[in-house]
């Protein structure tokens, strides 16, 4: 059976140039079962999208710097490592995967583009030091995976919580239209959304699990995105 084949949406920061991120993120979901393509938003000529996506089964959105001030109202002087190109590089993709009904995967800046893109609203944890402290750091903390979530389906033997690596200081205020808090931690903040509607695979989560690969329950929830892929790339009769 084939590999589905996902593509990766890349920063543009050093890290990434270095390929770094390439690595955590590609490792991680060739783990998963699928065959990552990276892509960085500079290197996409205008109208080469649709092309680029031909072939691809899924979508994975990575991490990054802030979202900028023109998708939501917000304070601007929270916000750090804004790339408005990079911002509309991936709401063209976002469009184009929701026209072909692909399943997408937003990590930590991915999950905020993608409840903004719904119409949803973020807010910063810069506003308050124990926030950024408990969040903008690699060590674990727990969240709760909320009743009756299609998360909590995905990992029925973690009980209701897990232990998550997360580096963020922005996080989800208010869900855009179709979506739902699916995981926050015990301060109350929302750590992961998903579709309502199940017959769309769209989840969007603040941690990282490319570096927690070790983790069965994070690879519980990137082979159930790969299950997604793997089922648009070999639809059934």
């Amino acid at each position: 059976m084939s590999r589905p084949r996902v593509l990766l949406s890349l920063d543009s920061s050093w890290w990434n140039r270095f390929g770094f991120s390439r690595f955590t993120y590609g490792r991680m979901l060739r783990r998963a079962g699928c065959e990552p393509k990276s892509i960085r938003f500079r290197d996409v000529a205008k109208g080469e999208l649709q092309k680029r996506l031909q072939g691809i089964d899924g979508i994975v959105l990575s991490g990054g710097g802030d979202l900028s001030s023109d998708l939501y109202e917000t304070d601007i002087s929270h916000l750090k490592g804004v790339k408005p190109l990079r911002d509309r590089f991936e709401l063209s993709l976002l469009d184009l995967a929701t026209d072909q009904d692909l399943p997408v995967l937003g990590i930590c800046r991915g999950a905020q583009l993608l409840n903004v893109y719904r119409g949803g609203t973020n807010h910063s944890l810069r506003r308050d030091p124990s926030l950024v402290r408990r969040h903008r750091r690699r060590g674990r903390h727990p969240v709760k995976l909320l009743k009756g979530s299609r998360l909590s389906r995905i990992l029925p033997e973690a009980g209701d919580e897990l232990s998550v690596s997360s580096y963020h200081a922005h996080a989800v205020l208010e869900c855009g239209h179709g979506m739902r808090p699916a995981a926050q931690a015990p301060d109350g903040v929302v750590e992961a959304i998903e579709a309502v509607d199940e017959s769309t695979w769209q989840f969007g989560i603040q941690w990282h699990p490319e570096w927690m690969i070790g983790d069965r329950f994070q690879m519980s929830i990137l082979r159930d995105f790969g299950r997604a892929a793997r089922s648009r790339a070999q639809p059934t009769d």
